[in-house]
């Protein structure tokens, strides 16, 4: 493991993300790099058991070998990609507002993806993931440290300067990356200080007016009228999205009436023509 705190590192002078940068330009007070890494968000959830740490914290991988995603979904990390957990406070923001955390986070990736990629189509697919041009670009996964509320851990995962381009054919058809969207590298630093920014704006936002944000995730909705399935905790929800509740609720109107999903994983979805 390698601390900010040791400056002296040689992990700071080699990573191409500029840690130094990262430490004087955002909220994150403490930052722990290492090169591979199973999950950034188990080991956020280590130190969250460590009283005396300091948050936010940000974790951060060069290499993640076991990501993590909802249920049994797994991220695939590939050299380029950017991955990354935070361990914060998320005071003023009840457990059970989870849903609008995770739609707030996928708000935040959007809108900083849009500053490297103007011209593409962002959307937040409910409840964590971010498209790019109707593929995932992003994934999030949020979860609670039991024996630290009000703290939440963050993880983030987002296919930068990984190109897909030499992936199989299923997986170019359900993913993108940065680099083949727009065709040309970004900076992974300017790209991380652009999350962090717009994470702590917008949760934030969410803390002191979370009315305020209900509109924007529904101008990134990406399921907005289109057919779904939805598994709900072992329930299979089918129909067609109407939208977002304020809650963070997904609504799908079924044959037997509208049903509202407070979590789950959507399985499947129809998409529309680019």
């Amino acid at each position: 493991m390698d601390r900010l705190g040791c400056l002296e590192s040689r992990a700071l002078h080699v990573t191409s993300i500029d840690l130094h940068r990262v430490r004087d330009e955002t909220f994150v007070r403490e930052i722990d790099f290492h090169w591979e890494l199973a999950s950034t968000n188990d080991q956020a959830l280590k130190w969250a058991e460590e009283e005396s740490i300091v948050t936010p914290l940000l974790v951060l991988a060069d290499k993640q070998t076991q990501g993590r995603g909802r249920g049994p979904n797994r991220w695939l990390s590939s050299p380029g990609s950017l991955t990354f957990s935070l361990l914060l406070p998320l005071d003023g923001i009840p457990a059970d507002r989870l849903p609008q955390i995770s739609l707030t986070v996928g708000l935040a990736i959007c809108q900083a993806l849009e500053t490297f990629a103007p011209l593409a189509d962002l959307a937040i697919k409910w409840p964590n993931d971010v498209y790019l041009n109707e593929k995932k670009a992003a994934g999030i996964l949020i979860e609670m440290p039991p024996r630290r509320p009000p703290h939440g851990v963050i993880g983030v995962g987002i296919n930068a300067n990984n190109s897909l381009t030499d992936y199989d054919a299923d997986v170019q058809s359900k993913s993108v990356s940065l680099i083949d969207a727009i065709e040309q590298e970004v900076d992974l630093s300017d790209l991380l200080i652009t999350c962090l920014d717009h994470l702590d704006r917008y949760l934030n936002l969410l803390r002191e007016n979370p009315t305020a944000i209900v509109d924007q995730w529904r101008a990134y909705h990406l399921l907005e009228g289109r057919q779904v399935e939805v598994d709900a905790y072992g329930d299979r929800i089918r129909g067609v999205c109407d939208g977002i509740d304020p809650d963070g609720a997904l609504r799908v109107v079924t044959p037997s009436g509208l049903q509202r999903c407070i979590g789950g994983i959507v399985t499947d979805f129809e998409r529309r023509e680019l």
